[in-house]
């Protein structure tokens, strides 16, 4: 017994070493001692050895029976590895171009030095990378050599191969050095050469240069020199051309020269001396404008000249005097001097004028005029105020005073446009009030009006005149209540006559009265323009001639867009109208997208609440990530989803549902009911036999993922763990494996499975005793130590330890 013990203190000592050696991937050694240690005991014990060497050992020898079967694994595929590369290695001639087959033997040896720790694949691996890495950075020389050499740049195309040869001195690279070596003094000639051509050329000797580099390029092609050449020609021809369009603007053939400069212009010749010569053919065609255009951005004092001279012919005088300002010839300041002259009795003219067109009542005519005369001499104060105090407040009476209110209203709307100012918004919405009053064909444009007028009450000076105030104290909310009212019974009187016109005007009422509502008297929020709000209905009318607006993804936001009717019905519970009119659009900004969300989370929920949830699906799933960012929407699903739970009836349509569910919030309603049902689910097939207890508890360990702490789940895992241990437990006992049998007790995890086979070891203990089928002291003991080892504190049993003398 001594001796057992201590071979197996000498045998744990070893495997622990053993199983160092395989964390460090030393395989080879580890198989080793394992052998070595499984040789050193009898594969056929006796039934005592078993269970002294149980006693000693544990599970020693078949967990290193199980370690040695994978240590194996791992020599034999590190070696297949190994012998791969070696015949990949065979393949390998040497080149130095060609490195594909010692990449692939690379690879194979890093996977063998992943697997198990040689010293011999380490080496070979080194071996390896130092090779590719030589024939990498050759190649990477080797390839711009060769190209510089191809383009004849023959100095550095030897400076290069050179380099390459000091890695590796092939046949090829010293035949390289030796044609480059044999060109080197042909270059230089054609450098020198092209060095002269290049000078002479910028001297302006260009057909001198020509002279040089054409036969120097016959013996020496080279891109450089090619370049060079093309170039001078295309200069020498520009010049030509230019020469000839001075040539025929002298004659008086303007459209030869025009044509002249342009080829001039683009064969890249003085560019800015070319776009003169063209302004000046435009001058003397009187094409002024065009003049201008051609001289912009050419600051020298000719392009000035020209450019002033061009604007003082068009009548822009003050522009013409900037351009002249900073020249200092005197003839241009006598033409300074011509101009103020020129331009005072211009603007005494047009101030004339405009007194004419007012003393005769012409007062759009007196209007145009004083606009045009603003345009082009700034903003003279005494014109602007003439036009601002007198002339535009006439003319706004006289169109007020006619009553027609449709010519108003009309002309009120495109008023509005052109200022978008308070008072232009504010007669735009009377206008269309009384309008609207005499032709219900026009209540949208009221709507829309009213609308916009309300959301900057608080800034319109001309309250007083509003005719839907009852009385002469003004008070905000009373006159957006009244407005309101006014606006609701009229829609009202549509329903009877056009039902689909109702629905219509009542959305865009709705989708204004929601975005009022959102701004308040006081607004925060809401698209501005020079200081105004502009409601939904208001700025989808003007978008185009408005400056885009970068809208946030916000709620206020989403009511500017195309989905904004839809939304506004949504936020008042109209969620069915809302599916009908909503935009069939792909969302494109921020805003866009927080509408489409919007409106995809109401049109779920309003599934979910006639209990439709397959309807719900897509519009929720769409939706997905805004809800995820909005714990009030996250919350009103889990109610509606609970409520839904209670109207199914069946397990699959369970399952589906909770699926959908989960993976929409995994809340804690959410992963409660899929785990409870995919556990129930599990159940059913255990019951009609359709998967054993092992798989069962495998489905039950990916469920408890989703919900650890599921009283339903854990439950049913505790049953399936019961079940499965005490089928291996009686497997073990059938096959006389005892020691195993009282392991998998003893280390169960559940305390219901040690008592069973505990009960049962005391059973056959005291069913043998009794009956005298057992008479072996040591066997007596044997069984009731294993029961003792499993259940040592079970009360039943405490009357048999004592009387076998097992105690702590």
């Amino acid at each position: 017994m001594t001796d057992i013990f201590k071979q197996a203190e000498k045998s744990q000592k070893d495997a622990k070493e053993a199983r160092r050696l395989a964390e460090k991937k030393q395989f080879r050694e580890a198989v080793k001692i394992a052998e070595e240690i499984l040789s050193s005991w009898s594969n056929s014990p006796n039934f005592w050895e078993k269970i002294l060497r149980h006693l000693a050992l544990g599970d020693l020898l078949d967990s290193l029976r199980s370690s040695l079967q994978q240590w194996r694994r791992k020599i034999t595929e590190a070696d297949n590895l190994a012998a791969q590369a070696e015949k990949v290695l065979k393949k390998d001639t040497g080149n130095p171009l060609e490195s594909e087959l010692l990449a692939t033997a690379l690879k194979l040896y890093q996977q063998c030095n992943l697997i198990i720790h040689d010293d011999n694949f380490s080496k070979k691996l080194g071996d390896c990378q130092h090779e590719l890495n030589k024939r990498i950075k050759f190649q990477k020389l080797i390839v711009p050599a060769d190209e510089a050499a191809e383009k004849r740049f023959f100095k550095l195309a030897l400076k290069i191969y050179f380099d390459a040869q000091k890695i590796y001195n092939t046949a090829d690279v010293e035949a390289a050095i030796a044609h480059c070596s044999s060109q080197i003094v042909a270059e230089e000639t054609y450098e020198k050469t092209l060095n002269k051509a290049e000078k002479t050329s910028k001297e302006g000797k260009l057909r001198v240069a020509i002279s040089l580099l054409e036969p120097a390029l016959t013996k020496f092609p080279r891109s450089d020199g090619i370049e060079l050449l093309e170039k001078i020609q295309k200069t020498l021809e520009g010049k030509e051309k230019f020469r000839a369009g001075l040539l025929a603007e002298k004659e008086g053939n303007f459209f030869v020269a025009l044509n002249n400069y342009r080829e001039a212009k683009n064969l890249f010749y003085d560019v800015t001396e070319c776009q003169i010569r063209l302004a000046i053919l435009e001058i003397k065609t009187q094409n002024w404008e065009t003049a201008v255009s051609l001289l912009k951005d050419i600051e020298h004092e000719q392009a000035k000249y020209l450019r002033g001279f061009a604007l003082a012919q068009q009548g822009y005088l003050e522009e013409a005097d900037r351009e002249w300002q900073s020249l200092s010839d005197l003839q241009v300041k006598e033409q300074r001097d011509i101009i103020a002259i020129l331009a005072e009795r211009d603007r005494l003219l047009q101030v004339q004028e405009i007194e004419q067109f007012v003393d005769a009542n012409n007062l759009d005519a007196a209007s145009t005029s004083s606009i045009a005369f603003i345009q082009k001499n700034g903003n003279e104060s005494l014109v602007k105020a003439n036009l601002e105090l007198h002339i535009k407040p006439r003319i706004q009476a006289e169109e007020w005073q006619n009553y027609d209110w449709k010519k108003i209203a009309i002309a009120a709307e495109q008023n509005w446009r052109k200022q978008l100012d308070i008072t232009s918004l504010h007669n735009w919405a009377v206008a269309t009030y009384y309008r609207a009053q005499i032709d219900a064909n026009t209540l949208e444009d009221w709507i829309v009006a009213g609308s916009a007028a309300l959301a900057n009450i608080s800034i319109d000076p001309s309250l007083k005149d509003l005719p839907w105030i009852s009385s002469s104290e003004i008070n905000l909310t009373e006159v957006t209540t009244n407005l309101k009212q006014l606006l609701e019974k009229a829609i009202d009187t549509v329903k009877d006559r056009d039902i689909e016109r109702y629905f219509k005007l009542r959305d865009i009422y709705r989708l204004e009265s929601t975005a009022l509502n959102l701004m308040g008297n006081h607004p925060t929020c809401g698209i501005r323009v020079n200081n105004l709000f502009l409601t939904p209905s208001c700025y989808q009318r003007y978008q185009e001639q408005l400056q885009a607006e970068n809208l946030p993804g916000k709620l206020w936001g989403s009511l500017y867009t195309n989905w904004g009717l839809a939304v506004a019905a949504c936020l008042e519970g109209d969620t069915a109208r809302a599916i009908q009119i909503k935009a069939k659009l792909s969302p494109i900004n921020e805003a866009e997208r927080f509408a489409v969300n919007f409106i995809s989370y109401h049109e779920g929920c309003h599934y979910l609440q006639q209990q439709r949830w397959r309807d719900a699906v897509s519009s929720l799933q769409a939706a997905k990530l805004q809800i995820k960012t909005d714990k009030d929407w996250q919350n009103e699903i889990d109610r509606l989803c609970n409520l839904q739970r209670q109207a199914i009836n069946y397990l699959k349509e369970h399952l589906e549902f909770a699926q959908f569910w989960y993976d929409l919030l995994d809340s804690k309603s959410a992963r409660s009911y899929l785990a409870e049902y995919k556990a129930e689910a599990i159940r059913e097939k255990l019951a009609k036999e359709k998967i054993k207890p092992s798989q069962a508890l495998k489905d039950l360990e990916q469920v408890k993922k989703i919900d650890p702490n599921n009283p339903v789940v854990n439950a049913l895992l505790e049953q399936v763990e019961i079940h499965k241990q005490l089928e291996e437990i009686e497997a073990l006992f059938k096959r006389g494996e005892y020691e195993q049998m009282v392991n998998k007790a003893k280390y169960s995890r559940n305390a219901r499975v040690k008592y069973i086979v505990a009960e049962f070891l005391v059973e056959i203990l005291v069913e043998g005793v009794n009956n005298s089928t057992i008479r072996e002291p040591d066997l007596i003991r044997q069984l009731g130590r294993w029961a003792y080892e499993i259940c040592p504190n079970e009360p039943a049993f405490q009357e048999v330890y004592r009387s076998l003398g097992l105690r702590y």
